[in-house]
């Protein structure tokens, strides 16, 4: 869709990247744009690109600096690498509905690496890459991204900031721990553990309960 919508709007000329050969098929078929078949770590074709984009990407992988590394390697001088990821400085900051939205959501499961803006910066730095632009937006719910442009200069970029992510993440689990704490009450409240019970919802909420908390031995 972020492929499409560039490519509609005139401006840009488009290639995609996906390792599942259907859904890079798809892609073509449904959104009319080129997308190649392949893994980020293989592909050999950056320096043909002005500017890279990876969104919602670098939160998934076991080693993000790995592919970080190629990309800045391969691509060409003046390119620009374009980063989207969730933005650890606002974990828990949800001014929209006062209140953590999902205890411990932000650690989603499917998401092993957290990043602000200064650990992105860096990492960034550390594979050669200059920092251009970085700014926050919100998601849904007020959830926050972060959004971050570097480029490919051929010299070394020593600015980041020093303030790290820390004190966001510790007051963020701070208060899903007190949240949690407020969830199993109710279900205990409401007679968890005595009676059989019915569970509505599979999402990642409901699988940290039944790890870690009263549902574990529920009758469900």
């Amino acid at each position: 869709v972020y492929l499409s919508a560039l490519a509609r709007s005139g401006g840009f000329e488009v290639r995609g990247l996906e390792p599942a050969a259907s859904a890079a098929s798809a892609a073509k078929s449904l959104f009319g744009v080129a997308v190649d078949a392949g893994t980020a770590y293989d592909y050999d074709a950056y320096a043909d690109f002005d500017a890279i984009a990876l969104l919602a990407v670098l939160e998934h992988l076991r080693d993000p600096r790995a592919l970080l590394e190629t990309i800045a390697r391969r691509m060409k001088v003046g390119a620009t690498l374009i980063v989207e990821v969730p933005n650890a400085d606002f974990f828990g900051d949800y001014p929209a509905i006062g209140r953590v939205s999902e205890p411990f959501g932000e650690f989603s499961n499917e998401h092993i690496n957290f990043f602000g803006d200064t650990s992105l910066r860096r990492l960034a730095r550390d594979v050669g890459l200059s920092f251009v632009v970085s700014e926050p937006f919100p998601y849904l719910l007020g959830i926050r991204g972060l959004l971050a442009a570097f480029r490919k200069t051929g010299s070394a970029d020593d600015a980041y900031r020093t303030q790290g992510s820390g004190h966001s993440v510790r007051r963020y689990v701070d208060r899903s721990a007190q949240a949690i704490e407020r969830v199993e009450s109710r279900l205990i409240d409401g007679g968890v553990g005595k009676r059989p019970i019915v569970l509505y919802g599979a999402g990642s909420h409901s699988a940290r309960l039944l790890a870690q908390g009263v549902l574990r031995d529920a009758q469900i």
